[in-house]
């Protein structure tokens, strides 16, 4: 016998028709080919007459096992999966010629030739290999998912401002037909979805701008997002005002400063002006004398003013040396007239005034005199030849009752108030806050008027109201509720500074709310103006020759509290986007989606003003698809609006210069900033006084 031929082959799909001279069968029907083994047959007779072999004893090998395995189970989208089929006979050896025939399910989404299988769609495919006549086959399933799951959301709606403490909504369905829904979270934590893919939850937002990120992951790794910008909080009208929207306060370096405004107003000129206003400063009689003594002139040196902050009021002390206040006057003692020419001297004086503060009516401060403390260190009296002609007839000034120390303590006392509260009034009426901006486009102004005077150890606090004034709203201005209030305490402020300027973010984000409705982000740009080409334009948007993205608000940028280098964020919650273009000669929304927007302030001193700069500049977009098959285009676009959207508000978003307020005549030179309260809704500005 001649030995039995073992016929084997590793059958890869293509090859095996080339082997047999067979044409490629058709993906979904098997090739019938017969499997032909010629190995064995009778013998040829011996040249010596023996008896030919006996070839009939030998056994034809048989196709028992097929095995299909592919080198790639999750193909991308595009991707060529190679299949490999290995077919063993009776004794475990590779057989060769099978007739097998693959099979495709569903027939649709993919390309099959020499033995390789193109993947155009995604989808869960399953090729299955047979031999015809036989019951052998096997079944590989190849899925081909690039995409996350589908996201759709119920509630809460977009653009939605929710009320300060409300428990906001979510709920919607999630879901993915290829690989199943592995995991869906929001804002990073797990939420239970249902066997068909709902989900509702509640949370509880801060007030502000915040976002809601629903993140869902498939069977096979591929994650998806959809992206809600919503705002929480109370809401005004940016025309009211804001009640100590704006702070100055003067530390002892201040007060000091305001110490040099009274100096400057509080003079001998002033002083001798009241007492004489006042003459006679005493005048009188007794059983033999009558007299009239009249303040003539008044004066002193080095006079210095000094401002001590107390609990609720203010010690003004006013210190000047060589007092010299000239008295005349007549007198008649016992019918001896005299003529009084002298005066008195003091080589110290020192005049103690507690003064209280209020504002009856906005922008008008109420100053109060509580006390007058007039000190002297050695007064001398001189009433020149009246103290002879009374001690002639056994007299003294006691004896006219005239205690000149006590008068002239008595009288300055009478004209502090006239003078020191009117002075100190217009001092405090005189710390105005008036800045104008030219921001995003828009010209604006913010205002502080008196609104409230408070004193502490600390030092004086000056309340403004915050005032914002700007252009009417533009037709397509959205409908919104008005501007964020956040509230938070007063920033603890320092003496050490000699003024600190605290501007509640109310009164900035009233400017932000103004240029917003002015058009400030209403933005329109075209590929021309992005640099791009139609080819780009094409790969971006398939079948699109033009393009046009417009940018529309439905929430108001705030600057809030956030994780920034100063404690404070700008946050735009809501932009629209569209995009439009020509396909095929029509104009067609091309995409819709949604940009939030969020940046650092950084609070930087330079010059006479401090800059309020929006730095870290980050840009989330979220693409809405409008079924499953557009989630993976999605995500692409959503990179590609994302580095949109993050250039042009780059090139918006500029710097808020405001300038620091003089404090009366009185420069004062910006030292720096940072985010206060306790809640970080304070911008607080440190400035030095200029001297």
């Amino acid at each position: 016998m001649t030995p039995r031929t073992t016929a084997s082959i590793l059958l890869i799909l293509g090859m095996a028709s080339a082997c047999t001279g067979e044409t490629e069968p058709d993906k979904n029907t098997g090739a019938t080919d017969d499997i032909v083994d010629d190995g064995g047959g009778d013998g040829a007779d011996g040249g010596d007459g023996a008896d030919g072999g006996d070839g009939g004893d030998e056994v034809d090998p048989l196709a028992t096992t097929l095995a299909l395995t592919v080198d790639n189970a999750n193909p991308a989208v595009g991707d060529t999966v190679q299949l490999t089929v290995t077919v063993l006979d009776q004794d475990g050896e590779q057989f060769v010629g099978a007739p097998v025939s693959i099979g495709i399910s569903p027939d649709t989404g993919t390309t099959y030739g020499a033995g390789l299988l193109t993947v155009n769609a995604e989808g869960v495919y399953e090729v299955t290999a047979t031999i015809a006549d036989t019951e052998l086959s096997d079944t590989v399933t190849v899925t081909a998912d690039g995409s996350g799951p589908w996201i759709t959301i119920d509630a809460p709606a977009r653009g939605i401002w929710h009320d300060t403490g409300a428990e906001v909504t979510v709920s919607g369905n999630v879901s993915d037909n290829i690989s199943g829904v592995a995991e869906l979270t929001l804002n990073g934590s797990l939420l239970e979805v249902g066997d068909d893919g709902s989900f509702s939850t509640t949370f509880l937002p801060e007030d502000g701008a915040h976002r809601i990120t629903l993140d869902a992951v498939d069977g096979v790794g591929n994650a998806s997002d959809l992206i809600l910008g919503g705002m929480a909080g109370a809401a005004s009208n940016a025309d009211t005002w804001v009640f100590d929207g704006i702070i100055a306060h003067l530390g002892q370096g201040g007060l000091d400063a305001m110490g040099e405004i009274l100096l400057a107003e509080v003079t001998p000129a002033l002083i001798e002006s009241a007492l004489i206003a006042n003459n006679p400063l005493v005048s009188g009689s007794t059983s033999c004398a009558t007299y009239n003594v009249r303040a003539s002139d008044f004066d002193y040196d080095n006079p210095v003013v000094s401002l001590t902050p107390q609990a609720g009021t203010v010690l003004l002390t006013l210190e000047f040396d060589d007092m010299d206040l000239g008295l005349a006057g007549s007198a008649n003692v016992c019918g001896v007239s005299r003529t009084i020419n002298g005066g008195l001297t003091d080589s110290h004086t020192t005049i103690e005034v507690v003064m209280s503060f209020a504002v009856p009516f906005p922008g008008g401060p109420a100053v109060t005199v509580d006390s007058t403390t007039v000190t002297f260190t050695d007064l001398q009296v001189d009433v020149g030849t009246l103290s002879s002609t009374l001690s002639t007839f056994g007299l003294t000034l006691a004896d006219l009752g005239i205690n000149f120390e006590t008068l002239v303590a008595t009288e300055v006392e009478a004209f502090i108030p006239a003078a020191i509260e009117p002075t100190v009034e217009d001092a405090l009426r005189a710390i105005t806050f008036n800045q104008s901006f030219d921001l995003l486009g828009s010209s604006l102004d913010m205002q502080g008027r008196l609104s409230s005077l408070r004193v502490d150890t600390a030092g004086m606090s000056i309340g403004l109201f915050g005032i914002t004034a700007g252009p009417d709203p533009i037709d397509a201005a959205p409908e919104l509720p008005g501007t964020l209030v956040l509230d938070d305490e007063l920033p603890t402020w320092s003496s050490a500074e000699d003024m600190e300027l605290g501007l509640h973010t109310d009164v900035v984000n009233n400017v932000l709310y103004r240029a917003t409705m002015a058009g400030a982000l209403n933005l329109e740009i075209n590929a021309t103006d992005l640099g791009l080409e139609p080819a780009v334009i094409e790969s971006i948007f398939p079948g699109a020759t033009t393009l046009e993205l417009s940018f529309a608000p439905t929430l108001p940028p705030v600057i809030q509290p956030g994780d920034s280098e100063s404690g404070m964020v700008l946050m735009i919650p809501g932009l629209q986007a569209e995009a439009w273009g020509e396909v095929d000669g029509l104009l067609t929304r091309l995409a819709m989606a949604y940009v939030q927007v969020e940046a650092g302030v950084t609070i930087v001193a330079d010059g006479s003003a401090v800059q309020l700069e929006f730095t870290d500049l980050q840009s989330i977009v979220d693409v809405t698809p409008v079924d499953p098959s557009g989630i993976a285009a999605a995500e692409v676009l959503e990179e590609t609006l994302e580095a949109v959207a993050g250039g042009l508000m780059g090139d918006l978003l500029p710097q808020l210069a405001i300038d620091m307020p003089p404090l009366g005549d009185i420069a004062l030179i910006p030292t720096g900033g940072a985010a206060g309260g306790t809640a970080n809704t304070w911008i607080v500005i440190t400035a030095d006084v200029d001297n």
